[in-house]
């Protein structure tokens, strides 16, 4: 199996997947529904589009602890991260969610004993520093709730990449399918509660969200991790970061501010290095060998 892996693959995939999620944030500007209500829609038509590409790839739907622990983390990173988004600035819940990879390392040290290189830990740093620096002329105190929900988005998020990183395709894609499933369940009752205003433009919008945001770069996520170690899909997601403020600059004429085009330098160069150095092979090789 570990014969066939092509990093490059990985990578390409994962970029792929970084700049679809980056475009969460214009969407859910766009849709004034309840956050719960969005949510529920949106994991309903993401539920059917991971579905059909497991059937269409013939994989098993598999239900385990494995299996469980994936969804409910999968859950709970799409419906903070909508909730936080509403709560606080897009640019805290961003931010906030992005220290993800310091808590999968976290994680995977406490739960699975796992080692990395004093390489890996500074890229992980260094990379979190510059996402930091990137809204660091945006961050600000306001919206605690919606910037402790973000913070804890980044744990389950962190959580999501270890778990899964842990699992064969089979298993992982059956735990991400599980997530977007409970994540349908929990919001749409909230649809009676606050009904939203239907247009065609919000159907069009949370059908894109829910196929092309969630759904699709999900299925892309899994591939990737068949080519790439966790902490590498991990780190070229980061992309995602400097993307989604490229977005509402385009379309809503928001210029970033000179701290966020250094954090955008910082955060390509370290992972362009530490991918052309070999770092998602080592890596590889390490978890391999742990």
């Amino acid at each position: 199996m570990n014969t066939k892996r092509n990093p490059i693959i990985g990578i390409l995939l994962m970029l792929a997947c970084a700049v679809l999620w980056s475009t969460a944030g214009l969407f859910i500007k766009s849709v004034p529904w309840n956050s719960m209500v969005l949510a529920g829609w949106r994991g309903l038509a993401a539920t059917l589009t991971l579905w059909a590409f497991m059937r269409i790839m013939r994989y098993k739907v598999v239900i385990d602890k494995r299996t469980v622990i994936i969804g409910l983390c999968v859950s709970g990173t799409s419906i903070l991260f909508l909730i936080a988004n509403r709560l606080t600035t897009a640019a805290n819940a961003i931010v906030l969610q992005y220290t993800s990879p310091v808590f999968l390392v976290v994680l995977s040290i406490l739960l699975f004993k796992r080692r990395y290189r004093g390489f890996d830990y500074l890229t992980v740093a260094v990379t979190v520093g510059g996402i930091a620096l990137f809204f660091c002329d945006q961050l600000t105190p306001g919206g605690m709730l919606g910037n402790v929900l973000a913070l804890l988005d980044g744990v389950s998020m962190g959580a999501v990449y270890l778990f899964t990183g842990e699992s064969d395709e089979e298993r992982r894609l059956s735990g991400i399918l599980m997530g977007l499933a409970i994540t349908t369940v929990a919001g749409l009752p909230f649809t009676f509660a606050y009904p939203p205003a239907v247009t065609g433009a919000s159907v069009l919008a949370v059908i894109a969200m829910g196929v092309l945001q969630l759904g699709l770069p999900y299925a892309l996520y899994s591939i990737a991790l068949k080519h790439c170690p966790t902490l590498a899909c991990t780190l070229i997601a980061s992309f995602e970061i400097i993307l989604s403020p490229l977005w509402v600059w385009i379309f809503l004429k928001e210029m970033p501010g000179t701290f966020a085009i250094i954090g955008s330098v910082i955060i390509v160069g370290t992972i362009t290095v530490w991918c052309c150095l070999g770092g998602a092979k080592e890596c590889s090789t390490l978890r391999e060998n742990a």
